[in-house]
């Protein structure tokens, strides 16, 4: 949601979807230049690239010292004839045209790159959606801020330092939940996802290892240093508050107030994110509060039980971060 809302800002480039570019630095630190090419463009869980049609790239890619991108870049002018944001209607935004386009420009980037800098990526990245937005939404002013979401599955001491050490201007917004809600909404997306139930009545183990997990994180967060690099904000302070919360979250960016973050869109088109299941762009409290009718009231004791556990073992008493990127304002 807070991407979506970010999205239409003028000042702004948002890169769709979650593209998992920590997973890019955190496999890669002493990758050759052409294993840092594979795992970007199929191995990272990014949406626009190609890990749902690796059966058409690996033989180009697995092997060879070094990748035949001509090869490459072919195949994926015919992957992009059916690649699509999924939030985005066919109707409303040319998938086809976006894809070649990106594809295009992200193999030229490519064959450019030669050291092995999976921050080179990142910029080839965002070159090749600029391209693309600019062919396809021309109407749409792309900004010169690059913004991208990166999720912490879980959330650790030094986990940040990749971003704070490689973008030494970048800054970073640190959105927490309620704790239930944390838990109920993966609950949720494991469903979704047909994979098993975990609850205390059906999987005892999981559950509490989930919320000791969840637990460890939250307290964690609550001593994240405030600076001039790093703005914690909670879910429910978006949702409840938004026009307050995004002036501030505009503030610290470096960025004017506008409008248009107050409704949701993706690449400039109204749309509902993946995260609003209400089918509405706007803005709503739905969300808040469903844990409330769904976990039990044992799950809620198991959840509190390991949070006031974490917070007793004072976790939050070593560093939070080891690199020296950020400091207390």
């Amino acid at each position: 949601m807070l991407m979506s809302l970010l999205d239409g800002h003028p000042e702004c480039l948002v890169y769709p979807n979650e593209p998992f570019f920590y997973s890019l630095f955190k496999r890669n630190l002493r990758a050759s230049n052409e294993q840092i090419r594979k795992s970007f463009l199929i191995e990272t869980r990014n949406s626009l690239h190609c890990g749902d049609a690796r059966s058409e790239l690996e033989p180009m890619l697995s092997g060879r010292e070094e990748i035949e991108l001509d090869a490459v870049h072919d195949a994926l002018q015919s992957i992009a004839t059916h690649k699509e944001i999924r939030e985005l209607r066919e109707s409303h935004f040319p998938h086809d045209a976006f894809f070649s386009i990106y594809f295009s420009r992200l193999v030229a980037d490519l064959k450019s790159i030669t050291d092995a800098s999976p921050k080179l990526y990142v910029k080839a990245a965002f070159s090749a959606l600029r391209e693309a937005i600019s062919a396809t939404r021309p109407e749409m002013r792309a900004g010169s801020h690059p913004v991208f979401k990166d999720p912490l599955g879980h959330f650790r001491p030094g986990a940040l330092d990749w971003f704070l050490d490689t973008w030494p201007d970048g800054k970073i917004v640190f959105l927490r939940r309620n704790l239930n809600a944390r838990v109920w909404s993966h609950i949720q997306h494991d469903v979704r996802r047909g994979r098993p139930n975990i609850r205390m009545s059906t999987d005892k183990s999981s559950f509490k290892g989930l919320c000791k997990s969840y637990a460890r994180d939250r307290v964690y967060s609550s001593v994240l240093p405030d600076s001039d690099r790093l703005l914690k904000i909670d879910y429910e302070e978006l949702v409840t508050r938004p026009r307050e919360t995004m002036t501030r979250v505009c503030n610290f960016l470096g960025i004017e107030f506008n409008e248009c973050v107050m409704r949701s869109t993706i690449l400039g088109i109204d749309a509902t994110p993946k995260t609003n299941r209400t089918g509405s762009n706007s803005i709503n409290t739905n969300s808040l509060t469903k844990w409330k009718d769904n976990l039990t009231k044992t799950e809620r004791l198991i959840i509190r039980y390991y949070f006031l556990r974490a917070s007793s073992r004072k976790l939050y008493s070593g560093k939070s971060f080891s690199s020296q990127a950020i400091s207390p304002a």
